[in-house]
């Protein structure tokens, strides 16, 4: 993450913009790799001769040096520190107190070499140096990025945005999937990152979504560790094959600015890995046979067709809930039923969701699949019962429920 030292940004009519480097300018590429080579060529020394090599060797005059070396300091890995050092240090001054009472030196080197030699050294200057290994700048640079020159830039970039998200105290996204995969994913990872967001109001297309996100200022006063959680998630926006975003940022007291970013005219690249939600084999294998056997039922006049979802399904406290499957029939195209399906790991979603009720629209049904080893408590058989009244009723199924067992639901249940 960059301090605000290393933000350039300008002002304009009550807005903010970022100032972005060119990934293909030549001159911007050379410092970025002088700077990847520097660190490269430190690994084994600490991190206070590190420091003062670089203002040595002139990078340090370089604003745009200065921000990649932050970037690149940042994500090197450096020896761990020895817990046990503070006593060893304790242990050590009192043999060097305990060697001058016992005898008078006539010089100063002359008690050094005395000492390294009574702990096992050959000469004062490595106990020297293992004294104060502890202290940050004494820590050793044991490995080093290796990036190309592109890539920071990019993660520059990138790390531009954060910075100003560190301080924004209002966010709205308005966001387009390419799957209902990646729209699980981004949800999991929102949560991950423990934010706090409000779903507005979604447009027709299943796979895009506009919500708002509460920032730091409008929650926690005067303090960034809200903003710093906006800013480690905004890599994830970038994976989003559309985004916009609309950010009130608080530079100061006296001054908010607004944000306002389209990932179509200002591109810039995530360095957080692009992967949809995992689903499980026996997903895919069910929804395939499900409307094999629906298709070759289809004497029964209604045929139920069986597709993945990503609709997402408002629950009370903020909370939001995305159906396993999508199941619909031509005999009456307004009915939706969604199937979300619980095993036996899921004892607290599932009495998370019967406390926390989806609000279901008119024609909307949702249909709960309950493993047989997942144990109902008292509270979950009350709940259960009573919620065939908001439209919410459930089976039980042992293993992974048959898409003829399903099917026999439906029929039941909406004939």
């Amino acid at each position: 993450m960059l301090t605000k030292e290393h933000l350039k940004f300008s002002r304009r009519s009550g807005r903010i913009h970022p100032n972005y480097l060119d990934v293909k300018n030549t001159e911007l590429l050379s410092e970025a790799e002088e700077v990847l080579q520097f660190y490269q060529q430190s690994i084994g020394e600490s991190l206070g001769v590190i420091n003062q090599n670089f203002q040595l060797e002139g990078h340090s005059a370089s604003i745009t040096k200065r921000a990649f070396a932050k970037l690149v300091d940042d994500l090197c890995e450096y020896d761990d520190v020895d817990e046990n050092l503070a006593d060893q240090r304790w242990d050590l001054l009192l043999k060097a107190k305990s060697l001058r009472e016992q005898r008078s030196f006539a010089q100063v080197e002359n008690f050094q070499m005395e000492l390294a030699h009574a702990n096992s050294f050959q000469s004062f200057e490595p106990l020297a140096k293992s004294l104060y290994g502890d202290l940050p700048e004494e820590r050793l640079l044991r490995k080093a990025l290796g990036w190309s020159a592109e890539k920071l830039i990019h993660r520059y970039n990138c790390a531009q945005i954060q910075g100003l998200l560190l301080r924004a105290s209002a966010l709205e996204l308005t966001l387009g999937f390419r799957s209902a995969g990646q729209k699980r994913r981004f949800f999991q990872n929102l949560r991950f990152h423990r934010l706090l967001f409000q779903l507005n109001q979604t447009s027709s297309d299943e796979r895009s979504v506009n919500l708002s996100l509460t920032g730091p200022l409008s929650i926690f006063e005067q303090t960034q560790v809200y903003g710093s959680r906006f800013a480690n998630f905004f890599p994830h926006i970038l994976n989003c094959p559309t985004w916009k975003i609309s950010a009130h940022i608080e530079l100061d007291r006296s001054q908010s600015l607004i944000l306002e970013l389209d990932g179509k005219r200002r591109p810039v690249q995530s360095h957080y890995r692009d992967q949809d939600a995992y689903i499980p084999e026996e997903y895919a294998e069910f929804e395939g046979m499900f409307n094999r056997m629906a298709q070759s039922q289809k004497k029964s006049k209604k045929s139920w067709v069986c597709a993945p979802t990503d609709e997402i399904l408002p629950l009370s406290g903020n909370q939001i809930c995305i159906p396993d499957f999508k199941l619909s029939t031509n005999a009456n195209p307004a009915k939706t039923v969604y199937l979300e399906l619980f095993h036996r790991w899921h004892h607290g979603q599932l009495k998370q969701r019967l406390k926390q009720r989806p609000a279901l629209k008119a024609g909307e049904h949702l249909l709960l699949g309950i493993c047989n080893s997942l144990k109902l408590d008292p509270f979950m058989k009350e709940s259960l019962q009573e919620a065939g009244g908001s439209g919410i009723s459930f089976f039980r199924f042992r293993g992974f429920p048959s898409p003829r067992a399903v099917l026999t639901q439906l029929r039941q249940q909406f004939s």
